[in-house]
């Protein structure tokens, strides 16, 4: 056993148990001035040793304790305040058994209690601030150093956000990620809502924490950055920050980098064109846009060509890869080079008189489309004077701003039609569409059949087809929505409530029983158990138990009891009983009799019998 006392400092000595050698007096001054500034955040650890001669036995109130481990702070207390409190009263946990003792001395780092991360910090920043190095405090602290320099680029942090660290208000990589902001105002904005969300719903992690602190941050390998090159953004006066806690460095000046990307795509656009194409346009976004360039006229072929022999031949080689195994980036890179290649060039004339397409890929790498000809120029016409302007390059943040403007604007002229909501409510779940639905809501597509099943489970019509196939390539169309409300309010409801009742699934949860029980409903009007959907799987025991529950002993055969079946005798029996009418004739059942076997349910799909049928009725389409 061992207690922690108050013992005052005069009475405390270096036992000889403490094997450490003499630490140097740096070490001891450092630490001494990080006591002064947070206090002793570790206790000691002592031992009453009676036979080294430093009291009476009889004497406890003279008995000095040898410290066995905590030699380097019990010094830095001595050096703060032996001369002037030597009865300043120190915690000490202490033992009186040597066995103990000498177990404390050898294993001082698991003897002791973890620092609080916030006292950590305070207190190696202190050390920092006075001239300490990360090693020294590391071993003054019997730390690694590693642990000491990530304490350390938490000390950045404002003091409330310390606190908070300390309170438990908010973690460690809670913390962390506070330490990407750009000052300390954007931190006690956001400290509030941290700690108010920390145990409720939309409690912030440390992603959430990064995008709310720096919403406009854009990953170095943005396609942008990519493009331009992190020297010519940075030379620009583009700022750029590194995550003290992670490897994610990002961009902080997007409109330097849209600004950047813009020139730079309308130099290389520009030496392209001095190829002699008649016309290049740039699309400032990841893909090319495949409407515009069908617009421009025909399509013009390439003069293919053979490769050498050998690219030839690792040509080859990749593409038999790629059909047994995954390529890897560098090999799927060197196989759109030989495609290219291989499909060979544009002769000069047909650039004279061809708009080439070009645009910056999601990896940041410039890709050139196939080149048009436009009709006029292939019958010998002069080509417009205006194809080497500079193309329309806007920012990809305003595009998406005036999107959004376009959004908001279209959603408060909705605020008022709801019979028109409904139309595209229906036409967003009930229609087959991907990812271009009108509203921003997907139905999801649960089972609605158990794994194994067979004339037991009855699926409704409706259930199985409120949901069509959804279709990749399927755009949604005035000529659609106006095909819904063709049909009516009836049919539109209907198809909205047959979608919706698909993604219910709160039926095990106690509200989906409560809700089946108000309803008057049971499994029982889609569900019959038989051999191969139920019985057949449950342990022979709960079969006896079944039988026993719906078949009174005296219909029972005396010379044959139905616990001394085997299993599958059991599952066919239980299945006659559930499905057939002549089986429980046969048996002698009453009419109450067969209606419990109706009936009965396993517990698993009862519902509570407290709550009475309220809401069960049926509801019109068109209601």
């Amino acid at each position: 056993m061992s207690d922690i006392e108050l013992i005052p400092l005069s009475r405390l000595y270096i036992h000889s148990l403490n094997s450490r050698s003499e630490p140097p007096p740096l070490e001891i001054d450092l630490l001494a001035q990080s006591i002064q500034q947070a206090g002793l955040l570790q206790n000691l650890m002592g031992f009453k040793d009676f036979e080294a001669g430093y009291a009476d036995a009889n004497d406890l109130q003279s008995v000095k304790i040898g410290i066995v481990a905590g030699g380097r702070r019990l010094r830095a207390l001595w050096q703060l305040y032996r001369d002037t409190d030597p009865d300043m009263a120190i915690p000490v946990r202490i033992t009186a058994d040597a066995a103990t003792a000498a177990e404390w001395a050898g294993t001082e780092n698991t003897a002791r209690a973890a620092l609080n991360p916030a006292d950590e910090v305070r207190a190696y920043s202190t050390m920092r601030a006075k001239g300490a190095s990360p090693n020294q405090i590391a071993r003054a602290f019997a730390v690694r150093e590693q642990h000491v320099l990530g304490r350390l680029r938490l000390a950045i942090l404002p003091e409330p956000a310390l606190d908070a660290l300390r309170t438990g208000d908010i973690s460690l990589d809670q913390a962390a990620a506070l330490t990407v902001a750009e000052d300390d105002k954007h931190v006690l904005t956001l400290l509030p809502t941290i700690i108010a969300r920390q145990n409720g719903y939309g409690r912030m992690g440390p992603d959430a924490i990064r995008n709310a602190l720096r919403p406009q941050a854009v990953p170095v390998n943005d396609r942008r950055a990519v493009f331009v090159g992190i020297d010519l953004y940075s030379a620009s006066g583009g700022r750029i920050q590194a995550d003290l806690f992670s490897d994610s460095t990002v961009l902080l000046d997007p409109g330097i980098l849209d600004d950047l990307f813009a020139r730079r795509l309308e130099e290389v656009r520009a030496e392209i064109a001095a190829e002699g194409w008649a016309k290049v346009v740039a699309f400032a976004e990841p893909w090319p846009n495949h409407e515009v360039m069908l617009k421009a006229g025909e399509r013009l072929r390439r003069h293919a060509v053979d490769l050498p022999p050998g690219d030839q031949a690792e040509y080859d080689a990749l593409s038999d890869a790629a059909e047994d195994r995954e390529l890897t980036d560098v090999e799927l890179r060197r196989l759109d080079e030989l495609e290219d290649r291989q499909r060979g060039d544009y002769s000069d004339e047909d650039r004279a008189a061809a708009t080439l397409f070009i645009f910056v890929d999601r990896d940041g790498a410039l890709r050139r489309e196939d080149a048009f000809r436009a009709a006029d120029a292939a019958d010998g016409q002069e080509p417009d004077a205006g194809t080497t302007s500079k193309p329309e390059t806007i920012s990809d943040s305003l595009r998406q701003d005036l999107n959004a403007i376009g959004t908001l604007a279209l959603q408060t002229a909705l605020l008022d039609r709801p019979e028109l909501m409904l139309d595209l409510l229906a036409m967003s779940l009930t229609r087959g569409l991907t990812y271009n639905r009108p509203l921003a809501l997907a139905p999801s597509e649960p089972a609605i059949e158990p794994a194994k099943t067979d004339d037991g489970v009855r699926v409704s019509d409706r259930l199985a087809q409120a949901i069509p196939g959804y279709d990749r390539t399927a755009e949604p169309t005035l000529d659609l929505l106006q095909a819904i409300q063709t049909e009516g309010k009836k049919a539109r409801n209907a198809a909205i409530t047959a979608a919706l009742a698909r993604t219910f699934q709160a039926a095990n949860a106690a509200f989906g029983r409560e809700l089946a029980a108000s309803l008057g409903v049971t499994a029982r009007s889609v569900w019959t158990p038989t051999a191969a959907n139920f019985f057949s799987r449950m342990p022979g025991g709960m079969l006896d138990d079944i039988w026993a529950q719906l078949v009174p002993e005296e219909l029972t055969e005396p010379s044959l009891p139905f616990r001394n079946l085997k299993k599958a005798e059991k599952a066919s029996r239980l299945h006659d009983l559930f499905n057939s009418a002549d089986f429980r004739e046969t048996l002698g059942m009453s009419r109450e009799q067969t209606a419990r076997v109706d009936a009965w349910l396993p517990p698993q799909l009862r519902t509570p019998e407290t709550i009475t049928p309220a809401i069960g009725t049926k509801e019109t389409a068109d209601a």
